[in-house]
């Protein structure tokens, strides 16, 4: 079976985590990490056993990587799983994937484009606690919904 391999743009808390589990799959291997903080990068690297890259650019235009984890402040998670899905990298984009939709849109033409795969981390979709908000929605037990956090 074939080894996935994965680099990560933005080394903090959710990125640290994705490499994590990436590290601990037996499928897949952590071949690069890289943040603007260079000493968390390399602080992560050295935890997971990888190289650490000093450019988002660098990163994605690496032959030895199939897919990428954007882990980065809101304004450049477009920017940056742009740039991996025209390098024809699979892409987990943390949310939000973009400031709006027309970015969004974006991103999925670039993928089908490119036929790569672009998957949004919502990682709290099956909690416990947002079904059952769902569940009294749809019930009609709390009435309309303006806000929700």
């Amino acid at each position: 079976m074939k080894i996935f391999r994965v680099g990560l743009i933005g080394s903090g808390l959710i990125g640290g985590r994705r490499a994590e589990i990436v590290a601990a799959d037996p499928h897949a291997k952590m071949i690069a990490v890289c943040d603007v903080y260079s000493k968390r990068a390399k602080t992560l690297a050295k935890r997971i056993a990888c190289d650490v890259s000093d450019n988002g650019d660098k990163l994605v235009s690496r032959k030895d990587i199939d897919a990428v984890i954007v882990a980065t402040p809101h304004k450049f998670l477009p920017i940056y799983a742009r740039a991996a899905l025209e390098a024809g990298k699979h892409v987990l984009c943390e949310k939000p994937m973009g400031r709006n939709s027309s970015e969004v849109r974006r991103l999925v033409e670039t993928a089908k484009s490119n036929k790569v795969f672009l998957k949004g981390g919502f990682n709290h979709r099956y909690h416990p606690a947002i079904q059952k908000a769902h569940q009294l929605v749809k019930k009609g037990a709390i009435g309309k919904i303006i806000f929700i956090r």
